[in-house]
């Protein structure tokens, strides 16, 4: 049993690590950006940017700070739902407050109001949030409730 939980501990954190990739790999797929936004309409350079920073949370910082920022906080955040998600209901409500972070995220974004958010941005961000979450509820024989 105890090696059962360590083995669901550590897919939990890889899947979670390796979605922290996620962000930096969108962002190297349109290199070089400053090409690309010549190229592009602004409204899908701005989706694309707006799905960056919001995959991508320490995307400021640039790549050589980002990247492994990014992975130690989706590790940690793997290790939090290896922790507290035993049930498909505790996996969901760490979903919804991974929502809630996204969403005050894009909120401070921009600029706390709503109208400038990019929501189809956001939608699609949600969505690959979602992804690990899914994957870790698939790959354990979890049960529903507790």
């Amino acid at each position: 049993m105890e090696g059962t939980v360590k083995r669901q501990t550590l897919r939990c954190i890889l899947v979670f690590a390796l979605a922290g990739l996620a962000g930096p790999m969108i962002w190297l797929a349109a290199w070089p950006p400053s090409r690309l936004a010549e190229v592009l309409p602004r409204s899908v350079w701005l989706f694309y940017t707006d799905l960056v920073e919001l995959i991508w949370p320490p995307s400021m910082m640039g790549p050589w700070i980002g990247v492994p920022a990014n992975l130690v906080l989706f590790t940690v955040l793997g290790f939090a739902v290896a922790l507290l998600g035993r049930t498909r209901r505790r996996l969901a409500m760490a979903y919804v407050v991974v929502v809630t972070l996204v969403f005050l995220m894009a909120q401070w974004e921009a600029g706390f109001v709503f109208a400038r958010i990019n929501v189809s941005a956001l939608v699609v961000a949600l969505l690959l949030y979602a992804i690990p979450f899914w994957l870790v509820m698939r790959a354990s024989a979890m049960p529903h409730a507790a």
